[in-house]
């Protein structure tokens, strides 16, 4: 395997070494919801919600995963550079 850095239109890019294991927890569309500790995926706007508190007040939802789960819109989180 090369270098977890890729030449991408002249700039480096650092690329998630575990890119080669495409689940939620290692993709860039992945994220936490503040104060509850729920992975949500945000690749693709919010749906309606099926319910909605209090009823007719409309509600949209990212939906739920788990950092094992995986799908076929993977891509690769960037791994943080290191400042020297």
């Amino acid at each position: 395997m090369s270098s977890p850095q890729q030449l991408t239109a002249g700039f480096h890019v650092l690329v998630n070494p575990m890119a080669s294991n495409p689940v939620c927890g290692a993709c860039k569309f992945v994220a936490m919801l503040p104060g509850s500790g729920q992975t949500v995926c945000k690749r693709f706007p919010p749906a309606a919600a099926a319910y909605a508190v209090p009823p007719g007040a409309g509600a949209s939802v990212w939906p739920p995963v788990g950092l094992d789960d995986w799908c076929g819109e993977f891509q690769p989180a960037p791994v943080a550079a290191k400042k020297p």
